[in-house]
């Protein structure tokens, strides 16, 4: 999705995502218990720092709050200010004061500072328009030993269970909110997108590890920056 049609998009949607995220994905996704487990992967210490590409409205900061406590720093980064907006109040009203918010590109990552103990993303880099330089970028912000978590859709219908005979209408809710573009939703696109995207992360991380989700039409991703990279 080009940036200028994710701001237009995202910025409507700000003030509704989270209903829709819990009456049209979580019934068919289970999306809680994926962002859980994708926390958790990142094995984040006590006063760590971790970076959340693409935060949205910040449905992940509880789960990274929890992982790093008070004495850790959060950063979200989005580039709709509307999305960054439901997320600073999130924060707000729970009480976070150690998250930062960076309105922005996902391929460049400016001002997001760094380097961070991890870096995670959640069903965003998918519609990335440059996700290769994305890809590159998450790995560059990761400390040495860091570790970096994405949570993703590599093919847009599932591949078993009932999720297939829901499928048209959850593609169908995606495109009239706004969420996917027709082209995002490409089943072959997408998966030639993150096969390129994969095999560049197995290059440029160790101890890479790919679980399947989603009845086969996601993906959790999860490998740590060599402690010493290859001149």
């Amino acid at each position: 999705m080009k940036l200028d049609d994710v701001q237009r998009n995202y910025d409507r949607l700000s003030r509704s995502y989270d209903f829709w995220n819990r009456w049209l994905i979580e019934p068919f996704v289970g999306i809680e218990g994926l962002r859980q487990r994708t926390v958790d992967a990142l094995e984040l210490p006590q006063g760590g720092s971790v970076l959340d590409i693409a935060c949205g409205t910040g449905l992940n900061l509880p789960y990274l709050a929890r992982q790093v406590g008070p004495e850790g720093q959060l950063v979200g980064l989005d580039y709709s200010p509307g999305m960054l907006a439901q997320a600073g109040r999130r924060a707000q009203a729970a009480g976070w004061e150690n998250v930062r918010l960076v309105q922005g590109d996902a391929a460049v990552l400016a001002g997001v500072g760094g380097p961070f103990d991890g870096v995670m993303s959640t069903w965003a880099l998918g519609i990335v328009d440059d996700l290769p330089a994305a890809l590159r970028r998450a790995v560059e912000v990761l400390r040495p030993g860091g570790r970096l978590a994405i949570l993703d859709l590599d093919r847009s219908r599932a591949e078993r269970g009932l999720r297939r005979l829901f499928d048209p209408i959850l593609h169908l809710g995606l495109r009239l909110s706004g969420v996917d573009s027709a082209e995002d939703l490409d089943d072959e696109r997408l998966a030639q997108r993150w096969q390129d995207g994969q095999a560049f992360l197995h290059q440029a991380l160790e101890d890479v590890r790919v679980e399947r989700n989603t009845w086969g039409s996601g993906f959790l991703l999860l490998g740590r920056r060599p402690e010493r990279d290859d001149e």
